[in-house]
């Protein structure tokens, strides 16, 4: 029950108003740039026969007989009714947040849960992967009555476990407040969404609600020992059972990262004993996304041995610093979807550390979000990088050049391309011996946003065929 109402006199519930059934229950919530009271009237003709709205006043045009349920938060009002509505999800449910790494590590979470004899799905940037299938999604936190319905699908379908991606937006707007996870892990913090949040300090606040929102008041949290910010975490997430993993991890310690070629020998201490192993991946921070993903499966009572055993054989999410190709002189080609300060510098950081001639980087930044990031990834790209070319990413509404003279700002003498495809060409024909080209920024992403169009686009297959192109006229000298 909440707020009243009893989910059962109902045949369903949405915010949508294009997606009510008969009989069913309408939440009229209040957003950023529109308002669901003013689509009640549609609603109702669809055959809602009651309305979720907040404390407002409620306008004379509703009609007399119609039921109205008020809730100061109607948005978490909806979610609970959604988990009550469903009633089912797998018996685990690990929620991961973080400014980078979400998607990584629950990915990575599915295929070790999997791995040690709970077979799993993750949900996320990537959409929703299960052992069998994957179905390419939109938004990082689905809509709170898709996501507890998606669950409920998942559990009939004999999957017990489930990491979901918790990001700011879907914590800030209650869209996982449903869940009640059982484990939460916090992976990374830095600068992000400031368009949204206004302040990193509201950004911060945002996602600590995962451990009071979304978790069931014993669960078990799991947290990067890494983040500066761990102190006010470690505080919101009090009510629970507390692990960290990392460096100065005391549940699990990465004690040492060892490069090879295009991998990494990880020694790891472990709540069972010591480990060496093998990650098939060459960037650190990996390392610590594989880790916590590991900590998620012992927190869920999988073998701490198994599951830690389970990062050699684990395969990489697409576009997270996914090796594109080559060159026929041995200079390498990643993708990836740093598309954030910290993001771009520890992409650029790792692809530093395997470069033994020059680095390469073409990259963008979104319209219409955080402005102020821009000239800073610019800097780090300065810093990082021996060849900056900067080009568009989703403009969106925004002027392309107007985004593209902000990075400049921060990356002076840096070569400009407005034409993405035309980018990453100039920069796989520029690679030399040795010599390495990071495309960041939209990583899996099939497509370019320019206005209210979306045009197809594809890193990783526009980088393929440079280098093919690149090989072909090397052949043809």
């Amino acid at each position: 029950m909440s707020s009243g109402i009893n989910i059962r006199d109902f045949t369903g519930l949405t915010s949508d108003s294009r997606k009510v059934v008969k009989g069913g229950l309408f939440a009229a919530l209040k957003g950023q740039n529109s308002d669901g009271r003013d689509f009640a009237n549609q609603a109702l003709q669809k055959g809602a026969i009651a309305i979720l709205t907040d404390m407002r006043g409620c306008p004379a045009t509703w009609p007399q007989n119609l039921q109205i349920f008020q809730d100061p938060d109607p948005r978490a009002c909806l979610a609970r009714l959604a988990a009550e509505f469903y009633g089912k999800r797998p018996e685990i449910s690990a929620l991961v947040t973080g400014t980078s790494g979400k998607t990584s590590t629950v990915e990575f979470a599915r295929q070790i849960l999997s791995a040690t004899g709970r077979p799993a799905a993750s949900i996320g940037t990537l959409g929703i992967i299960t052992p069998n299938s994957s179905n390419l999604g939109g938004l990082t936190s689905p809509d709170p009555v898709d996501l507890m319905a998606t669950l409920a699908e998942l559990a009939n379908s004999g999957l017990t476990a489930v990491a979901i991606e918790a990001s700011s937006h879907g914590l800030d707007q209650s869209r996982l407040t449903g869940v009640q996870a059982e484990i939460g892990a916090f992976t990374s913090f830095s600068r992000d969404h400031l368009d949204y949040h206004f302040t990193e300090e509201a950004y911060l606040d945002a996602k600590l609600r995962m451990f009071s929102d979304s978790m069931a008041s014993a669960g078990i949290s799991i947290i990067s020992a890494s983040v500066s910010e761990i102190p006010k975490i470690m505080q919101a997430a009090s009510r629970h059972t507390v692990l960290t993993y990392g460096r100065s991890g005391r549940f699990l310690r990465l004690r040492d990262v060892i490069p090879e070629q295009f991998g990494l020998i990880l020694e790891i201490e472990g709540p069972d004993r010591d480990h060496r192993i093998k990650l098939d991946h060459f960037a650190t921070f990996q390392a610590e996304n594989a880790l916590a993903a590991a900590a998620i499966a012992i927190a869920s009572g999988a073998d701490a041995y198994d599951s830690i055993q389970s990062i050699e054989s684990l395969k990489h999410p697409r576009g997270r610093m996914q090796r594109a190709g080559s060159t026929q002189q041995g200079a390498q080609v990643f993708i990836d979807y740093a598309h954030k300060p910290g993001a771009l510098q520890a992409a650029l950081q790792s692809v530093k550390s395997i470069t033994t001639g020059r680095v390469t980087v073409v990259f963008g930044c979104g319209g219409e979000r955080d402005f102020g990031k821009r000239a800073q990834m610019g800097e780090i790209a300065a810093q990082l990088a021996d060849r900056i070319i900067i080009t568009d990413d989703n403009p969106r509404s925004e002027d392309p050049a107007v985004i593209r003279k902000a990075i400049l700002e921060g990356a002076k003498g840096a070569e400009e391309f407005a034409d993405r495809r035309t980018a990453i060409k100039s920069a796989v024909a520029g690679l030399q011996a040795g010599d390495t080209l990071l495309i960041a920024g939209k990583g899996h992403e099939q497509g370019q946003i320019f206005g209210k169009e979306l045009i197809p686009f594809d890193d990783l297959e526009e980088a393929k065929a440079a280098l093919c192109n690149v090989s072909n006229e090397s052949n043809s000298i």
